[in-house]
This record gives C-alpha cells, structure tokens and sequence, in this order.
C-alpha cells in the first residue's frame, strides 16, 4: 500500500515538473472582454447617469500587477461619438474615471493570467465634470493597466454603448 502511494506521489511530481510555467511578456499585456450599462441605484444619480461594468483579460509575465498604495494602475478614458467619429470626452480639470486595482499575487514573480472587472457610476446629466454627455449619445471606452514598474499596457477600445439604453 505505502508502495503505490509513494508511486502516485512520483508521477504527480513528475507530471508537475512537466507542466511549463506560461510564457508572457513582463510588459502586461490585455484584451477587451465586455463592457455593459446599467441604471445607476443610487436615488440622487438615477436618471442622471449609469453605471458601467467593463471587463478586461490580462497577461503578465513577472506577476507585478497592483499597487497597495494610492498610484492609479487601471486608466480610463472616455470618448463620445460626433459626426462619425469619437472625440475624446472632456471632463473638469482632475476628474477622470481612472482607478487602483489590489496587487494580485502577494508572492509576485510568477506569470499571472485573468480577468479584471471594473464597476463605477458613469454620471453625465446636469454634472458639471462632463458636460458634454447626455441620454442616447453613442460612447465607447479606451482601457490601459500599469504593473509596479511602470510598464503600461497596450491600449484596448470598448463596444460602443448608447448612454440610458439598458439591454
């Protein structure tokens, strides 16, 4: 019995030992997964905004993702449709809907895989940080990540979303 078990425990190992870790660059690299609209439940915002729910599927090769302190890691920006063609959105000065995401392996040095989810109220009706939006403009999204060496990730485009339209 204690032979089989010792048996088990070498072809684990060795099977183990075969698996190689992924090969991704230490740059992060990420893909646009989705991006939704939803009504904004706060009874003060409702009606003036929605909240947007957008995520993201990342590689990293070193596993240097996050930050514990307040260094924004998780960039935003916003662009509205005129005329066939996205302008970017012009928020008052210092407003922006960019983020931190938590280090998300403590041990760090590994490559790491998954996806980030991102929720936040998008207001826009009567608020002075972004004028220009309104109900039913067409908006679409640009995401960038950072890791904690300050190698910033490729940039990726959201769908396009009419503001106040919920599926």
């Amino acid at each position: 019995m204690q032979k089989k078990s010792w048996v088990f425990c070498l072809l684990a190992f060795l099977l183990a030992s075969c698996l190689a870790k992924p090969d991704f660059p230490d740059t992060p690299t990420i893909s646009f997964k989705s991006l939704a609209l939803l009504p904004i439940l706060n009874p003060t915002l409702k009606g003036k905004g929605d909240s947007l729910s957008l995520v993201i599927a990342f590689q990293d090769g070193d596993g240097n993702l996050g930050n514990n302190d307040s260094t924004q890691n998780f960039f935003v920006r916003a662009f509205k449709k005129e005329q066939n063609n996205f302008v970017p959105v012009v928020y008052s000065q210092g407003q922006n809907f960019n983020n931190i995401f938590p280090v998300l392996d403590i041990v760090g040095g590994s490559p790491l895989e998954g996806d980030l989810r991102y929720g936040v109220q998008f207001p826009y009706l009567g608020f002075p940080s972004t004028p220009s939006l309104k109900v039913g403009d067409i908006v679409k999204f640009s995401i960038q990540i950072q890791d904690r060496a300050g190698n910033r990730s490729n940039t990726v485009e959201t769908n396009e979303v009419i503001l106040g339209k919920y599926d």
